[in-house]
């Protein structure tokens, strides 16, 4: 059997809670009819890279489009599923405060918070593998439009007119965030300077500030931690974002700009009398980048829980919460329960390093170091014969060149510079500052309907997605040439 093409991404992560999302590919199986053959987890240094079978994502995505389209009453389906999982992972995560709130002393208390626990975590399984097909799905009806425009419009203009007819004609939660904020910062920039603190601002402002806080705190998750927003923490970020310099107005809202592109698209499609077929994967393609963005703010909510539900039993348990954050899901509910934790060797080993394998639905962890390094090097091993031209998909169409910044995870996002060239494996939510100021973002992961896709179209900045080994081709600081209306980068200079 042949090394499989891999297909992945690199971000934070804990590895209790990638093991429950690790069970995803059983689920989606089951509700979706199709099932990813391989998925390799490698964890090391509180870092994921995720790979799958390059062939197998077409296969599973081919199968889900054309349940899809045969079938548009399950995208409902799915949809309702989303719903109702948002409003159980929100409840159960109500009950664990109000636990922790309440003390956590005796046998029952604690045996309640691992109820909670082992609810929580089905339901993250749940909506995993509900939602998680909007990656295949946006793979296959990428290329299939790529066909289709290229037959309709031409070679030449096909991938314009993609990009056009691809653009998003919903509000994403990135983009209504930072419209938000831009107001807030409108309003505080307008105060004079010794005004510019939460106990000196207008009562309605202070109020402002607390519900965005509220409402949009989740973008700061990811998957290894959820740190908390504030009214201040926000107060303080606004005002370190302007650098002193009064932000510029707040522009069209969203929800205006997303009727816009439907307004647009609508005239394309009559004008250009694109077949029916094409509308359709179009029409499809919105409606699943639309899923996708729901899905990731109630993952990134349902983290917030989780890493509540770690911290309180990493207190419980008198151990630091790096620690607490390799411990299985099984091993949690086992020390709320009976008292009994994993021994200490063992999860110095997982410290080190360790990987969760999952064939046709079933999950497997695996610690041996010699075998976790060996997993390691086969999804991140380079093809020799790879030169030196950067191809990839269109995903937002533009031209720019700036200083290539290569980021490994989120936590490097505070190193690009307005006018960089972000080079990520793929990106989410927590690098949204960093996407702001890029000219242009290269990504090794993701199709029409990845996050880095989805912003990038939205901030109107070039961005080409699946651009292969681009975090190992590209070095830090060299002068990167993106030319998103060909799909092609190139490296022009130290």
């Amino acid at each position: 059997m042949t090394e499989p093409r891999w297909f992945k991404g690199v971000w934070d992560g804990a590895l209790h809670p990638c093991y429950t999302i690790a069970d995803y590919n059983r689920i989606e199986g089951e509700v979706h009819g199709a099932v990813r053959r391989i998925a390799v987890w490698v964890f090391e240094d509180e870092r994921f890279v995720l790979a799958y079978d390059q062939r197998d994502m077409y296969r599973v995505g081919a199968a889900f489009v054309d349940r899809f389209l045969r079938d548009p009453a399950h995208l409902a389906r799915t949809w309702r599923v989303v719903r109702r999982l948002e409003g159980g992972i929100a409840r159960l995560g109500a009950v664990a405060a109000d636990l922790g709130r309440r003390g956590l002393s005796g046998p029952a208390a604690r045996a309640r918070l691992a109820a909670v626990h082992d609810r929580l975590h089905a339901a993250f399984a749940e909506l995993f593998g509900w939602a998680s097909l909007c990656e295949p799905c946006g793979l296959v009806l990428q290329r299939d439009l790529e066909e289709r425009c290229a037959a309709h419009f031409g070679r030449e203009t096909g991938p314009v007119y993609q990009a056009y007819l691809t653009a998003p004609t919903f509000a994403s939660w990135a983009r209504r965030e930072a419209f938000a904020r831009r107001r807030l910062a409108a309003a505080i920039h307008a105060l004079p300077r010794q005004a510019r603190r939460l106990d000196r601002l207008p009562a309605g402002l202070a109020r402002a500030l607390a519900r965005h806080a509220a409402r949009f705190g989740f973008l700061r998750h990811n998957y290894l931690e959820a740190p908390p927003t504030t009214a201040a923490s926000l107060l303080r970020a606004i005002l370190a974002d302007a650098q002193g310099v009064t932000p510029p107005p707040a522009g069209p809202s969203p929800v205006a700009l997303a009727r816009r592109a439907a307004r647009n698209r609508a005239r394309l499609l009559a004008a250009h009398r694109v077949p029916a077929e094409t509308a359709r994967r179009i029409a499809l393609l919105d409606d699943l980048s639309h899923l996708q963005d729901e899905r990731k703010r109630v993952v990134l909510v349902a983290m917030g829980h989780i890493d509540a539900l770690l911290r309180q039993i990493a207190r419980l348990a008198g151990e630091p919460l790096a620690r607490v954050r390799v411990w299985l899901p099984d091993e949690a509910s086992a020390f709320l329960r009976s008292g009994l934790r994993p021994s200490a060797s063992r999860i110095a080993a997982r410290l080190g390093g360790a990987a969760i394998v999952t064939r046709d639905g079933v999950r497997r962890l695996v610690e041996d170091r010699a075998a976790v390094l060996r997993w390691r090097d086969r999804v991140t091993h380079v093809p020799a014969s790879l030169d030196g031209r950067l191809e990839g998909t269109v995903a937002s169409r533009g031209v720019a060149v700036g200083p290539a910044r290569v980021l490994l995870t989120a936590r490097d996002a505070g190193r690009v510079r307005r006018g960089d060239v972000l080079v990520a494996g793929n990106t989410t939510p927590d690098y949204m500052p960093a996407l702001r100021r890029a000219a242009a973002v290269l990504t090794e992961k993701g199709g029409m309907t990845s996050h880095a896709a989805l912003i990038a179209r939205e901030l109107g900045i070039p961005c080409l997605v699946g651009v292969a080994q681009v975090t190992r081709r590209v070095r830090d600081g060299v002068r990167l040439r993106v030319d998103a209306d060909r799909g092609i980068a190139v490296v022009e200079g130290p």
